[in-house]
């Protein structure tokens, strides 16, 4: 079963972990660098401030496995 939530301060080091991983960046459009302070930044300014923008873990068979995110 697949289900989505929405993102919380504690699945940051976990989309930190996906957001540098070399599997993942080698199809993103923008590298970051491993920094838990600046992915908690991005979550008080970005996630938490901007209605227009969504942001979903995505979960499979109670495994987080993605991150969705949606924006106007």
């Amino acid at each position: 079963m697949i289900s989505f939530r929405k993102i919380s301060e504690d699945d940051l080091p976990l989309i930190l972990r996906w957001r540098t991983d070399l599997e993942v960046t080698r199809y993103m459009s923008t590298d970051i660098e491993y920094d838990l302070e600046k992915q908690t930044n991005w979550f008080n300014q970005v996630v938490c401030t901007r209605p227009s923008i969504e942001h979903w873990v995505i979960v499979h068979n109670s495994k987080p496995v993605g991150l969705l995110n949606l924006e106007n």
